[in-house]
């Protein structure tokens, strides 16, 4: 005499057996695969609906996008190659005549020329943070009298 847990063991092994084959027949059959394309076009469809909703809300409410964050990111790491740039220009105006060669700066003290991030591939990623070297001042404190 079979046990319970051989009983259930052997019902389970038979019904996915019989499972594995029917889904296979209908992953085969056209109107299966029909209907499934359907269903995918039409929930694109809404996450584009969805999608704009949110862009029209967030406009509404006056708060920035993910597109406009990454706008104003790659604004400000343009600024800041150009800020570099000008120091570096800068630091080589300032050098007397008899050093009038521009000192290369060590390539780990300036940061690499940045590509802007794609929507999909910046979609987990945070904002770059600024070079180490390159922190900005910070605020003066406030002198007034409590």
């Amino acid at each position: 005499m079979n046990s319970p847990y051989e009983m259930g063991r052997d019902m389970l092994i038979t019904w996915e057996k019989s499972m594995g084959e029917m889904l296979e027949r209908l992953s085969r059959s056209e109107g299966f695969l029909k209907h499934m394309s359907d269903a995918f076009g039409r929930s694109l469809d809404f996450k584009k609906q969805i999608d704009q909703q949110l862009q029209a809300s967030l406009e509404a409410l006056n708060i920035p996008t993910k597109a406009d964050m990454q706008r104003i990111l790659s604004y400000l790491l343009r600024i800041e190659k150009k800020l570099l740039d000008l120091e570096d220009q800068l630091q080589a105006a300032s050098q007397p005549k008899s050093e009038a060669t521009p000192v290369a700066r060590p390539a780990a003290a300036r940061p690499a020329a940045r590509k802007k991030p794609s929507v999909r591939a910046s979609a987990h990623k945070k904002p770059a943070a600024p070079p180490a070297s390159r922190k900005p001042s910070a605020p003066a404190k406030s002198k007034r009298r409590k």
